[in-house]
């Protein structure tokens, strides 16, 4: 079965994102803890910078 939290692209994330902001999935509280955790394992993999991560999700947080 495919987990559509499990990719680890960066547009992949990006798109994640946006669905959290959009709220195009309300009734899953863990979407942002999936979004978070995405973007620790692309920072651990060197595809993403570390500050980038954060300021987007401290923005993504301002945001909806």
């Amino acid at each position: 079965m495919h987990n559509p939290y499990s990719s680890l692209c960066l547009d992949c994330w990006h798109w994640q994102g946006l669905r959290i902001r959009c709220a195009l999935l309300p009734d899953d509280p863990r979407l942002f803890d999936f979004h978070e955790a995405q973007g620790r394992q692309l920072v651990a993999q060197g595809r993403l910078d570390a500050w980038r991560m954060w300021w987007h999700l401290a923005q993504l947080l301002l945001d909806s």
